[in-house]
């Protein structure tokens, strides 16, 4: 058997990893310009802004959610951070080229806290629902009033909802769904049951120290959990599946699995997505329309 010296293998070892770098580089340049050519041939124009509903840098003040209308107009939604708040829409009829002017839908509920990180759907009968984060008056969306007082003690962040009517020409009053303290919503879906379903993250006692009990015990998932609210009567009333999904965490410090996305596949099961902090995401699938994961 003939053995290479340590000085020979380390050279070929950095030939061999110049060369890797070299390939990587090359595939990344002629990714780069394939996709130019791409957008060339395509004429696909440049991002740009068509339309903002406040004339602030806050990333609050022009989040907008947009939602296909049964009509197919698009309803660009965002929420006013001052108040007494508001939602506001804009319409477009040529698939988002161009923007109405911002009208208010609907006025939210004062002296209950601030509301914000929405989401929103439309179902299958034209209704839009759109779904809240709402802080109790903590401060948790925005800063708190001076004259106001928290809703309870603690962290809060509860889920409010709002549902259209008549096509979403008009809007039920606002109703929270769930309390606790919640995590961005990202998602929201109507199975093909029937069943919404809004899938959330949400803050737990959770510590270093109170890890938990079951295998738990072993090792730190973080202070998040993910699960999910689900509707059977078109969003009047909403329940919370039974399971509790966790990730794994790098660090004590770090919070788990949150912000979680769904979508239905084909053959039936509803696939889930959740953001984590130790570089990939994690997936969870149900059989059973979100009962059990």
């Amino acid at each position: 058997m003939i053995r290479l010296s340590a000085k020979v293998r380390s050279m070929a070892h950095q030939r061999r990893v110049a060369l890797l770098v070299g390939l990587f580089c090359t595939t990344l340049c002629v990714s780069g310009v394939a996709s130019n050519v791409i957008a060339q041939e395509h004429h696909v124009p440049p991002p740009q802004v068509v339309a903002v509903f406040a004339d602030s840098d806050s990333t609050q003040a022009n989040m907008v959610k947009p939602v296909t209308l049964e009509d197919g107009r698009l309803l660009g939604l965002s929420v006013t951070t001052q108040r007494p708040q508001a939602i506001l829409g804009r319409y477009s009829s040529d698939n988002g080229a161009t923007w109405g002017e911002a009208v208010k839908l609907f006025g939210l509920p004062e002296h209950v806290g601030a509301f914000g990180y929405f989401e929103a759907f439309t179902d299958r009968e034209g209704e839009v629902h759109i779904f809240f984060l709402n802080d109790g008056n903590t401060g948790g969306v925005e800063p708190k009033l001076a004259n106001e007082t928290a809703v309870r003690p603690g962290k809060v962040l509860d889920i409010w909802q709002v549902m259209s009517k008549h096509k979403a020409r008009d809007w039920e009053p606002a109703s929270r769904i769930w309390t606790g303290h919640a995590g961005d919503l990202l998602s929201c879906i109507q199975l093909h049951s029937g069943r919404i379903l809004l899938p959330i993250s949400y803050s737990t006692p959770r510590t270093w120290r109170q890890r938990g009990e079951g295998a738990k015990t072993f090792t730190f998932v973080g202070s998040y959990s993910t699960s999910a609210l689900y509707s059977d009567d078109k969003g009047k009333t909403w329940k919370q599946f039974p399971d509790e999904l966790t990730v794994p965490t790098p660090a004590l410090s770090a919070i788990g699995g949150v912000e979680p996305t769904v979508i239905e596949l084909k053959d039936g099961r509803v696939w889930m997505l959740i953001r984590t902090e130790i570089g990939h995401m994690y997936e969870s699938f149900s059989k059973d329309d979100g009962l059990h994961w």
